[in-house]
């Protein structure tokens, strides 16, 4: 019997389809989600997209199952219908003033302004579109993906650029539809973890070894409250290798980190922050036992130890180098959203950071920001999609 049942429709009309001299032909397509539970151990999924007036007859399907292997051999199961437990080895996360639950920081950390060391231009055309969205590394080598592109980049740096080599991936990426936004990335042991912000129910395994790529269905638990915000789902992953701990992102409303065992289905309990409906998070990485939050709006980054469930006594904040506050025009982009940010990426490598900016359909780098790191690398002569490289701090 079905202990519980979701069912979510959709219609969209597709911007990539669009002739601007025919509005009318914006190309439509409707999609419904149905999410179930039969047991606590057992839920799933299936999904249906279809295609208005397509000439083949486009539809899609997929379905997915999760089984919670710790539920179905735990001697002395929870009370209650919740999968959610204290993280192993940490302390307990439901009294803590730092970041949990809905609970309260009382104490805000000290900001420790990043020092810049290069401005990175993309070595591309300035009309072509990209759209840095994640940026993750293995040994020598560093990925990207772009929210505007279904596929993944390797990227190499030269001086003050940094170029796209050919596709890592040597097949099509199984993405429903016509409409994907590939968000976040993470590799661990020769597996690129990525997401898709339109397909938050799977996160996608790109095996460098054999060019295959896989899924693993998001548990049904985190997907209702995810679907309870008023935002495009899943914005940042990070993964921690040693204890299997996927970290998922929702951007804001409330901006919630969600963690659970990728091997066992195991959920822990949500990282929540007690802020502005409207601060979020664009991307997240695990590095040496701490989680890194990187926040659009505020533009900084924040520490999380995720063993004692507190926030770190400093956070790392870029806003002096990316905005001017002595003009109006504030912002280091030609955009009319003064207050908003355009941090999206977020690499730790060495005594390395590394923040990639999505610039948002922006053309060009304001005057001041030109002028004021020329010496850094910034050029207008570059292309505007950038990679700000800082001096990790000792206390990072």
């Amino acid at each position: 019997m079905v202990k519980s049942f979701i069912l979510r429709c959709l219609v969209f009309g597709d911007p990539n389809y669009l002739d601007l001299k025919d509005f009318t032909s914006l190309r439509h397509y409707a999609t419904c989600i149905s999410y179930f539970k039969i047991i606590p151990s057992l839920s799933g999924f299936i999904r249906w997209q279809g295609y208005y007036k397509s000439y083949n007859n486009e539809k899609f399907y997929s379905a997915g199952i999760n089984i919670n292997l710790s539920r179905v051999f735990h001697r002395k199961p929870p009370k209650g219908d919740t999968q959610e437990e204290d993280m192993p080895n940490g302390k307990s996360t439901r009294d803590r003033r730092n970041g949990l639950g809905n609970n309260v920081q009382d104490d805000k950390p000290a900001s420790v302004p990043l020092t810049l060391t290069k401005v990175i231009h993309l070595q591309s055309s300035a009309k072509d579109s990209f759209e840095l969205s994640g940026l993750a590394s293995m040994k020598n080598r560093i990925y990207a993906v772009f929210d505007d592109k279904k596929d993944i980049y390797e990227i190499g740096f030269k001086d003050n650029s940094f170029s796209l080599n050919p596709k890592v991936n040597k097949m099509p990426l199984p993405l429903a539809g016509g409409s994907t936004s590939l968000e976040g990335i993470d590799v661990c042991d020769r597996l690129i973890y990525f997401i898709d912000e339109k397909n938050p129910e799977v996160i996608y395994m790109y095996n460098l070894t054999d060019n295959t790529v896989k899924t693993s269905t998001v548990p049904g638990s985190i997907l209702k409250k995810v679907l309870k915000g008023n935002n495009d789902d899943f914005e940042g992953i990070a993964y921690d290798c040693n204890t299997n701990t996927m970290y998922l992102a929702k951007e804001r409303n409330i901006k919630t980190i969600f963690r659970f065992n990728i091997q066992s289905g195991q959920v822990y309990n949500d990282i929540t922050f007690n802020t502005d409906s409207d601060d979020d998070i664009s991307d997240i990485k695990f590095h040496n036992g701490f989680l890194y939050i990187l926040e659009r709006k505020k533009q900084q980054i924040t520490k999380y130890n995720v063993q004692n469930n507190t926030i770190d006594k400093y956070t790392y904040t870029f806003l002096e180098t990316t905005t001017n506050k002595g003009e109006a025009q504030r912002q280091m982009f030609n955009g009319s959203n003064e207050s908003f940010g355009y941090a999206e990426a977020l690499l730790i490598k060495n005594d390395k950071i590394y923040i990639g900016f999505d610039k948002n359909r922006e053309t060009a780098l304001r005057d001041w920001f030109i002028s004021k790191y020329t010496s850094k690398g910034a050029t207008k002569y570059g292309h505007p999609t950038i990679i700000l490289e800082f001096n990790k701090p000792k206390e990072f």
